[in-house]
This record gives structure tokens, C-alpha cells and sequence, in this order.
């Protein structure tokens, strides 16, 4: 298993725990503003996974 995958399996676990979380316990705008910070923390986490592949070989 390659790196980057390993990476992006955590990352999409990490998303979707704190969305279920938001989705559970959370009022509407808050979890709007999760959703949000979340799908920027999995796009971000993508782009250092890629620059470590790219690094690496």
C-alpha cells in the first residue's frame, strides 16, 4: 500500500466521523461551517499526501 492511500483512507474516516458527528449534535449553522472545515482539511490533507509522493519518487 502505497503512502498517499493510507493518508487519504484516514483523511475520508476523519471526514466522515465529524460529519456524523455534526449531524447527531450540532445546530444547522455549525454544521454547515464543519462540513465546510472538513472538506478543506481532506482537500488539504490530498495536497501534502501529493507532495510527499512527488518528493519520494
Amino acid at each position: 500500500m502505497s503512502i498517499s492511500a493510507i493518508s487519504k483512507g484516514v483523511s475520508a474516516g476523519i471526514a466522515v466521523g465529524s460529519t456524523v458527528y455534526a449531524l447527531s449534535n450540532k445546530k444547522t449553522r455549525t454544521m454547515r461551517k464543519l462540513k465546510r472545515k472538513t472538506s478543506n482539511m481532506v482537500s488539504a490533507i490530498g495536497d501534502i499526501t501529493d507532495a510527499i509522493a512527488d518528493i519520494l519518487s
